[in-house]
């Protein structure tokens, strides 16, 4: 069942429908996560 749904909705993007979706990342959430990922990666090099 999921195949057929996934090969479905590739369909209606392959014909140029929009399937909706959550919007992409803004500015503000790309700083955000950078400097989240820049903290994590930081302590782990510790």
């Amino acid at each position: 069942e999921r195949l057929s749904i996934r090969d479905f909705m590739q369909d209606l993007r392959d014909a140029g429908l929009q399937s909706g979706g959550p919007s992409p990342f803004g500015e503000k959430e790309k700083r955000a996560f950078a400097a989240t990922f820049d903290q994590v990666v930081t302590k782990k090099n510790r």
